[in-house]
């Protein structure tokens, strides 16, 4: 994404100077593969649309020039939408409609953005865990000569951007280190932040030391707090300021970790605050006239001692790759006569081994069919094994910790610990 809004800024300039055929098709290749990649990145053709514009007059020059120019603009349209056809024909051919919304139920929330949280939280504040990139906001006032005109496209798109990034529902964008939806939007903020490394550059030569030594010490900082996030001693999504202060300069965790740890409310946050439906409403007819006999809300932890997660960002794969449960590691379980049973995932949607596709587990149905139903064997203590419709046990993969369906005995990697919440 970030290479493509580069290219974009740079093809943005040259149609401007040169309004041309050829700049017009590599536009359009270039927005239709940014909006596809991710759809609310769309928002980069404000910059195209209001570049070098700084006053009313200029913006009715513009009308003008895309009046005259509507071929080309067309030709732009026409070529993103041509990128797109595709992925309708793929959404086509797996669910049987041309549009499908794979998020399901995730979504925006434009009436209630969480733009101080996003900018500033503890938890994962862009601002906090970017800090270079106060100087790139602050390079936007700084901006002289040629490059005033380019301070209203600018200014236009990184609020927009903003308000668009921290409205969706997981403001802090699950479990990454800072905002990294912010980051396409580096490209065009190069342009203020070099302004802004322009003006302190003639400056005395105190300000010059104090700059250097700030950048060098924010780089130092990127750095270090990417090594402490693969040491897992800077929570993915858990963080706050106690422990943040508490775990600075420290690479390994610090004692009692997990006690200053405040993992985010999933469930809260998908409904905006708002109560969800009840779940037996929403499944109780889904069962294939199964009848259910009770039912559980558990977590599972695999052969590695790890909590199995279906995994929001994955596709909602199935992995045994989580240190700690939350929403995405808690299920609810199902039970039907003879062993039988169905386990529902925090999407509502049913875990499935996708017998058509490598066996693999998959939490994407909504309702229950042959192959979200499993045959659950309990072992000694809180031990079980989950058998699916082609007679293979669930396993988890040692190597990428995915579960299949694909073993044909009990094993080590075959047993799950189920723990009732």
């Amino acid at each position: 994404n970030f290479c493509l809004f580069a290219i974009f800024i740079f093809y943005t300039i040259k149609w401007h100077r040169n309004p041309s055929l050829n700049y017009s098709i590599a536009l359009g290749i270039l927005f239709g593969l940014i909006s596809l990649i991710r759809p609310s990145n769309s928002v980069v053709f404000l910059f195209f649309l209001f570049y070098e514009i700084s006053d009313i007059n200029e913006i009715k020059k513009r009308y003008s020039l895309f009046k005259e120019k509507y071929f080309l603009i067309i030709t732009i349209v026409l070529v993103g939408f041509l990128i797109w056809i595709p992925q309708f024909l793929y959404w086509k051919i797996s669910t049987g409609h041309f549009f499908f919304y794979s998020y399901t139920h995730e979504k925006f929330f434009f009436n209630n953005p969480k733009i101080l949280e996003g900018l500033f939280s503890f938890r994962k504040g862009w601002l906090l865990y970017t800090p270079m990139m106060v100087f790139a906001l602050s390079g936007i006032f700084m901006m002289d000569s040629e490059l005033k005109k380019l301070r209203f496209p600018i200014v236009f798109f990184v609020l927009i951007n903003i308000y668009i990034v921290f409205s969706w529902w997981c403001w802090w964008y699950g479990g990454t280190f800072g905002q990294r939806p912010m980051i396409e939007s580096y490209a065009i903020l190069a342009i203020p932040l070099c302004s802004f490394v322009k003006f302190i550059s003639e400056k005395k030569i105190f300000y010059r030391v104090a700059f250097l030594f700030t950048v060098l010490f924010f780089i130092w900082l990127n750095i270090f707090q990417t090594f402490q996030f693969e040491y897992q001693s800077l929570h993915w999504d858990g963080m706050t300021k106690e422990l943040y202060f508490k775990q600075f300069w420290k690479l390994d965790k610090i004692e009692n970790f997990d006690k200053y740890v405040a993992g985010p409310d999933y469930k809260k946050a998908e409904t905006d605050g708002k109560p969800a439906p009840e779940e037996p409403n929403q499944i109780h007819d889904y069962f294939n006239g199964k009848k259910e006999i009770g039912r559980i809300t558990f977590q599972l932890k695999a052969f590695n001692n790890k909590y199995v997660c279906a995994d929001g960002t994955l596709n909602n794969l199935v992995l045994a790759n989580k240190e700690k449960a939350s929403t995405w590691e808690t299920f609810i379980l199902i039970k039907f006569e003879n062993n039988e049973c169905a386990i529902l995932a925090y999407n509502y949607r049913f875990l499935c081994s996708e017998l058509g596709n490598k066996n693999e587990i998959t939490s994407t149905r909504e309702k229950v069919g042959p192959w979200e139903t499993f045959t659950m064997i309990n072992l000694n203590s809180n031990f079980i094994a989950l058998r699916a419709n082609n007679g293979k046990y669930m396993n988890t993969d040692e190597k990428s910790l995915q579960l299949f369906a694909n073993s044909g005995f009990i094993g080590r990697n075959e047993k799950f610990e189920l723990i009732p919440q």
